[in-house]
């Protein structure tokens, strides 16, 4: 039989075990709280990495003039002008050229495709990367043109009136007009913005006209599939805006429609048919617009800026304090640039890139690959890699 004095001993033994045992669970467990700590700092700060100059990887010096005007597609430069357009990569390689004659170029870009309409003109002209373009001739004045990944394209042409929509293939000789869509400037006004789908299926426009002395605008949308062949004129849906200037519409993925107004916007998910899916109205007056195929943004007259997902949820709302002459969204950025200055931010707010440069800077275009870019000045193509060493 045990003594007391055992037992006081192993009931000592047992407490100390346990005194162990609760110090280690202690200091295990702080350690792994150290240790998530640490790991998601570390993590932030590669994500959220902000650099402080840059790298120049290659360097072509310009063979152009000033007037000639520059873009990012799929990864790659457009360059167009009165004369002709070409593609180039961020090295600097022409991929292909294509000549022409227009005096007011204006230029739309899907997937590989490319479309370049000569506005007051009669010509327009499609790439597909791999020849020297497809010409599409029209009889009357061509106001805008659009293009979609197939390389369905959708030219307005305006008429005394009436403006008509023109749907083709220019990929198809035997049939490359594929619709057309009438419009009356009278009833429906004159379509101010036009957007395609991605599979150039569906169809978006913006009229504004004028009823009784009063400014009336409406957004009419337009199935070119089997659904809209049923319906007059292909017209499927429609929004009587009233009085507020709808100057955008915008396919922002193949199923997202926004309507951008003075004041607001509307979300429209659009399958075959359009389903309104969100609308806000701001305080204040749009200044700027952005999009990509997830988000799409504002800059308010305030410099509030404001950013949603495609559901209508707001992402981010932040003060900007700092001048800017273009904004855009990039699949991973926010691209704010001017003559001297260029801010690249995250989608979280974070500054990744804040730089003064000393040369006029006419474009900075991102490409595929991670912080890398292409700067266009009065001189050279620079293709370039966001450094973290700052400069002296």
């Amino acid at each position: 039989m045990e003594s007391l004095l055992q037992r006081d001993q192993s009931k000592r033994v047992q407490r100390e075990k346990r005194k162990h045992k609760v110090t280690l669970a202690f200091t295990v467990t702080l350690c792994t709280i150290a240790a998530i700590a640490l790991f998601a700092y570390i993590v932030n700060s590669i994500i959220n990495k902000e650099y402080h100059s840059y790298k120049v990887m290659t360097s072509n010096e310009r063979q152009d003039s000033n007037s000639v005007q520059y873009k990012s597609y799929q990864g790659m430069i457009l360059k167009y002008s009165h004369d002709g357009a070409s593609g180039i990569t961020p090295e600097g390689e022409i991929l292909w050229n294509g000549s022409y004659e227009m005096n007011n170029p204006v230029a739309g870009a899907c997937g590989e495709y490319v479309i370049i309409g000569d506005v007051g003109g009669k010509e327009a002209y499609v790439y597909n990367g791999s020849n020297s373009g497809t010409l599409i001739e029209e009889t009357l004045p061509i106001t805008q043109v659009e293009i979609a990944k197939q390389g369905v394209a959708a030219l307005v042409v305006e008429d005394t009136d009436s403006n008509e929509i023109h749907i083709y293939n220019p990929f198809d000789s035997s049939n490359s007009l594929l619709f057309t869509i009438p419009t009356n400037v009278k009833e429906d006004g004159y379509p101010v913005d036009i957007s395609l789908s991605e599979d150039g299926k569906k169809l978006v426009t913006s009229f504004l006209g004028v009823n009784n002395g009063t400014m009336q605008n409406k957004v009419t949308f337009y199935n070119l599939g089997d659904v809209g062949k049923t319906k007059s004129n292909f017209i499927v849906g429609g929004v009587d805006m009233g009085q507020e200037l709808c100057p955008n519409v915008e396919f922002v993925n193949n199923e997202t429609v926004c309507i951008y107004g003075e004041k607001g916007f509307l979300l429209y998910s659009m399958q075959e048919l359009p389903d309104k899916i969100y609308n806000e109205t701001f305080d204040n007056s749009i200044k700027s617009v952005m999009s990509n195929d997830k988000y799409i943004g504002f800059i308010l007259d305030n410099n509030t800026l404001l950013i949603y997902d495609l559901s209508g949820k707001k992402v981010l709302e932040e003060e900007i304090d700092y001048e800017y002459d273009e904004v855009y969204f990039s699949d991973r950025d926010i691209i704010f640039t001017s003559d001297l200055s260029c801010r690249i931010m995250r989608f979280n707010g974070e500054v990744k890139w804040d730089y003064t440069f000393n040369k006029n800077i006419a474009y900075l275009l991102p490409t595929e690959e991670k912080n890398q870019y292409v700067i266009i000045d009065d001189v050279n193509i620079e293709q370039v890699k966001l450094s973290g060493e700052r400069e002296s």
